[in-house]
């Protein structure tokens, strides 16, 4: 029963994101200084737009392109990025001849309302496909095999959620108007990274310790919980003491994944129709401060009691 609901759940949510996506982007009027398309070919003194598609059959405008400075510009752009070029032009002979005076690039524009829902029915369309497979998403998300709340789990979670989220609302906006591509940027990659080695770290050092306390034949050894605590699990050992360490680890969390959702939030105001856009990338403090939480987390659960 829980599987049906949750198929149904995906593709409910699945339905109303794709609604919700942005229509493409208005073209520029004819006739005017700007000139809005698709980039089809370009060299080092010209580049075509195609203002309906980017299919190779699509008719193209050439525009010339003189300025070094703007001849240099042509190499931030891919085929098929979509561009508003400022041209001036000239008519011979019936002809009209253009020249390239400035270029940008297209960007989707989303209003507030728009982006909040995006984002919130992405997360709960990853969350409804989680539920289908695994049959259960907080115990698979949040809770760690004793039965308690996980501060590693936790953390790994969040940030897949949320780096999985804004890929796809970001690569979906960009898609329904015809540029496909989204690069992840370095800090945003560390981060990930950190969390999954304090994710597998700490279950390591847990489960070195469980078997060398069975080998040992110690009495303290880890047992499941009779039932999960929120939020004291996150803050307090099995002794029902606060843990620093825990809290910590905790707290920084949650402070980089509120700040990495507000930089999302942002950046899908205007989403640049370029195959080579990235996502926004993480601040270079909450990347050290997140290192040195995960890094204090581990250190405090190799050298604490099997228990903590």
């Amino acid at each position: 029963m829980g599987r049906i609901f949750a198929f149904i759940a995906t593709v409910a949510f699945g339905l109303i994101a794709w609604k919700s996506l942005p229509a493409p982007a208005p073209q520029a009027a004819a006739g005017s200084n700007e000139i809005a398309g698709f980039v089809k070919s370009k060299s080092s003194s010209s580049i075509s737009l195609s203002v309906a598609n980017c299919s190779p059959a699509a008719p193209e405008i050439r525009i010339a392109v003189n300025d070094a400075n703007l001849q240099a510009a042509l190499n931030n752009y891919d085929l098929c990025d979509r561009v508003i070029a400022s041209v001036t032009s000239q008519t011979s002979a019936g002809v009209s001849s253009y020249t390239l005076t400035g270029l940008r690039p297209q960007a989707a524009t989303l209003s507030g309302r728009r982006r909040a829902a995006l984002l919130a029915l992405n997360a709960a369309l990853l969350l409804a496909l989680t539920g289908f497979f695994a049959g259960g998403v907080r115990k698979l998300l949040f809770i760690g095999q004793d039965n308690r709340y996980s501060g590693s789990t936790t953390q790994i979670s969040l940030w897949f959620l949320l780096t999985l989220t804004a890929y796809i609302t970001a690569f979906a906006v960009k898609a329904s108007d015809g540029v496909f591509g989204l690069n992840i940027p370095t800090n945003l990659l560390m981060i990930s990274g950190l969390s999954a080695i304090s994710f597998t770290g700490a279950k390591g050092i847990t489960n070195k310790k469980h078997n060398d306390a069975v080998t040992a034949h110690a009495a303290r050894t880890k047992t499941p919980a009779d039932s999960p605590r929120f939020p004291q699990d996150y803050v307090q050992n099995d002794d029902n003491q606060f843990d620093f360490g825990d809290y910590q680890m905790i707290l920084i969390t949650l402070i980089a994944f509120v700040s990495y959702l507000l930089h999302v939030y942002q950046f899908l105001a205007g989403v640049e129709l370029r195959a080579a856009a990235s996502l926004p990338d993480v601040d270079t403090t909450i990347l050290g401060l997140f290192g040195v939480g995960h890094g204090a987390y581990l250190v405090k659960k190799s050298v604490s009691d099997i228990k903590s």
